[in-house]
């Protein structure tokens, strides 16, 4: 799943799938994320352009995809449309399923995720200003929101319009009634300001908060 196409959030992707060369994979891979446009391209788009055997950036790993007549697993790459503002189921199996809805980041196309598992639920909100409002609804009565903390109360411009301050962070765990919250996506802005974060949400949110470490695991 990708919530969106900025370099932070994707370039780990061509190792991961180079990495499965040694394991022993073999069932296709769906991957989920969103539309493109004049900045960045669309799943589809996202995944031709790194694998493709002609123009591809890395083309000797053509063999994952669909076109390819090879042994390896596929990729299956589905680009998830934007409107309307609503939540869509996007795939389910007899273990988990997938659901996700449109979040406001700047002018890129980018998506919040559910993943549920049995009677449990995560729900990831990316990168998001908060303006659309979208997120309380996926993220109702879930067991794990994580929530991206990129900017600290009071950020203005850019960061502002691209990211959710405490505040709004706080608020829409307050609406969902979520049972736990993680803050990740901490960058310099807001590490050493934990407590002041921590602080504005508690004004609105009242159930367990952590902050969100390398390899941290939580129960749901």
């Amino acid at each position: 799943m990708f919530t969106h196409f900025h370099l932070d959030h994707t370039a780990d992707f061509p190792a991961l799938i180079k990495s499965s060369f040694f394991g022993n994979r073999t069932k296709d891979l769906p991957v989920f994320g969103p539309e493109g446009n004049q900045l960045l391209p669309s799943t589809q788009q996202f995944i031709t352009r790194l694998f493709d055997e002609n123009q591809g950036v890395w083309p000797y790993m053509s063999d994952y995809l669909p076109s390819s007549n090879s042994n390896e697993y596929k990729l299956q790459p589905h680009t998830i449309k934007l409107q309307p503002r609503a939540e869509k189921a996007v795939y389910k199996d007899t273990e988990l399923a997938l659901s996700t809805i449109p979040v406001h980041h700047g002018s890129l196309p980018a998506l919040a995720w559910k993943v549920t598992v049995g009677n449990k639920s995560v729900v990831i909100s990316g990168d998001m200003s908060g303006q659309y409002q979208t997120l309380p609804k996926l993220a109702n009565k879930t067991d794990l929101l994580i929530a991206h903390h990129a900017v600290p109360e009071g950020a203005q411009g850019v960061a502002r319009r691209l990211h959710m301050p405490p505040s709004v962070i706080g608020n829409i765990a307050k609406m969902a009634h979520v049972k736990q919250l993680v803050l990740s996506h901490r960058m310099l802005r807001t590490l050493g300001k934990e407590q002041e974060s921590l602080n504005v949400i508690r004004k609105y949110y009242t159930g367990k908060i952590s902050f969100a470490n390398d390899l941290s695991c939580y129960a749901l």
